[in-house]
C-alpha cells in the first residue's frame, strides 16, 4: 500500500512576514506554493495506486504484498458471508468477513 513521503518543514518565517518586506513575503509564498503543490500531487499518487481491486470468485484470491482486495465469494453457501476484504501484509493473507450472508 503507497504511503504519502514526510512533507517538508515549512518555510515558516514569522518575522519575515512581520516585517512586510515584499520581496521576503514573495519568497516566503512561493516556497509555501512549491511544498503546497508536492503535498498535493503526492496525495493524488497514493489515492490512486491504493484503489481497491474487485474480484468475484469462488477461491479465495492471493493479493500482492500490500495489496487490499474486496473478493465476493460466488460459491458462499447458506449462511455464510458472500464478500470480504482480503489484505496481504507481507507475512501472509488476513480475511475480515462481511455480515451479509447467501
Amino acid at each position: 500500500m503507497a504511503k504519502l513521503p514526510v512533507p517538508p518543514r515549512l518555510p515558516w518565517k514569522e518575522q519575515d512576514i512581520k516585517a512586510g518586506d515584499p520581496v521576503l513575503l514573495t519568497e516566503y509564498l512561493k516556497g509555501l506554493l512549491k511544498i503546497l503543490r508536492s503535498a498535493i500531487s503526492d496525495i493524488h499518487n497514493v489515492v490512486n495506486l491504493n484503489s481497491i481491486d474487485y474480484v468475484a470468485q469462488d477461491a479465495k484470491p492471493t493479493p500482492r504484498t500490500g495489496q487490499l482486495l474486496v473478493w465476493k465469494d460466488t460459491d458462499a453457501g447458506a449462511g455464510n458471508p458472500t464478500h470480504y476484504l482480503v489484505y496481504n501484509d507481507g507475512t501472509g493473507v488476513v480475511t475480515f468477513a462481511s455480515e451479509e450472508t447467501a
